[in-house]
């Protein structure tokens, strides 16, 4: 929805649809993202007001993450470059983010652990205090590969591969990883024959491709050629167990605060160690994941990570173990049953 007559033309057919089949409850799947109309999703405001004050129906809203009124405004001054319309653009959020958090029958913030700070963030905005927290659904692994026939499939037999997956864009922090992998490769030379790092993923806008050049620079700059690649393309199901077996280990970082992941929740499915950052205000909410937490951001953390899991194999079968146990607990059929109970409770009320 991205110009103002698709909008338009998207919220009318939603809304005539949802009047064609008179549902008890409607549930909408929110994360802040331009890609669902103009700054940040605002069409969502006219279908949730008119559920709720014409059509009288119930609306569950599910968060799959949501920008502070800071995070809202550094990216919108990245888009920009006008810091004056940034700060202006800070309170049309703020106004936007009370409402559209507002209008929901209930309110879903979804984790990757219980007690996020996110949720006390979500509730300082809203003003609600009745913010349901469920974690991100595990996923079923669609075709388990050995690690070294994956390694052969995408001819690495014998490397140490590091894994980069996901949509590639500014705010992943991809550009810190390249600086902790040199410093690993500057403490341990016997290293760099051995590392093999895989940059995965769609850069779906110029911005983002932009971005994608920028980061082989920095490969050049840092002297990597031989241990960085890149492949920019979108994966298919079929294709994801190759790439994900493959690894030794998955990174995820942000230089921007992260949120529930979908790219985290595939590596644990698949029992792959990872190393997730996050920023330091936030990193209670990730501290019981099977991962390795770092805080921020930091080079030099995320080069002590690499370097330990390079160096211990047992860290890594601990990490796998780990995750085995996480994603019984939080299989999408446990996290299904959470959200029938919800509906079932609010349904006839």
């Amino acid at each position: 929805m991205s110009s103002l007559f698709s909008s338009l033309k998207s919220i009318f057919a939603i809304i005539k649809d949802i009047m064609k089949l008179r549902p008890n409850i409607v549930h909408f799947h929110y994360g802040t993202t331009r890609q669902y109309g103009w700054s940040a999703g605002e069409p969502f405001v006219l279908i949730l007001a008119t559920l709720r004050f014409i059509l009288r129906v119930k609306t569950v809203m599910s968060l799959h993450g949501f920008w502070t009124l800071d995070e809202a405004k550094q990216i919108f001054q990245e888009l920009t470059g006008k810091k004056l319309l940034a700060r202006i653009y800070k309170y049309h959020y703020m106004i936007f983010a009370k409402v559209i958090l507002n209008l929901p029958n209930i309110l879903v913030n979804v984790v990757m652990d219980v007690n996020s700070p996110v949720t006390v963030i979500v509730s300082e905005i809203s003003g609600r205090n009745d913010i349901i927290e469920i974690p991100h659904g595990i996923f079923t692994p669609q075709g388990y590969i050995e690690r070294s026939k994956a390694k052969k499939r995408l001819g690495l037999r014998n490397k140490f591969v590091i894994l980069l997956f996901g949509f590639i864009r500014r705010g992943k922090g991809y550009e810190d990883v390249m600086r902790g992998l040199r410093r690993v490769i500057q403490k341990n030379p016997s290293f760099k024959s051995r590392i093999a790092t895989l940059v995965v993923g769609t850069a779906n806008t110029q911005e983002n491709l932009k971005y994608v050049e920028e980061l082989k620079g920095i490969v050049s700059q840092l002297d990597l050629e031989n241990n960085v690649s890149f492949r920019v393309k979108y994966l298919c199901d079929s294709e994801i167990p190759t790439y994900i077996c493959a690894a030794d280990i998955m990174i995820l970082t942000y230089s921007r605060r992260g949120g529930p992941s979908g790219v985290l929740a595939r590596a644990l499915s698949y029992e792959t160690p990872v190393i997730v950052s996050e920023d330091g205000k936030y990193i209670t909410s990730m501290t019981r994941l099977p991962a390795i937490v770092i805080e921020n951001n930091d080079e030099h953390n995320i080069a002590k990570a690499i370097d330990l899991l390079m160096r211990e194999k047992k860290r890594r079968d601990e990490l796998g173990r780990e995750a085995s146990v996480y994603k019984e607990t939080y299989n999408f059929a446990n996290i299904a049953d959470r959200y029938l109970s919800i509906y079932s409770m609010h349904a006839n009320k």
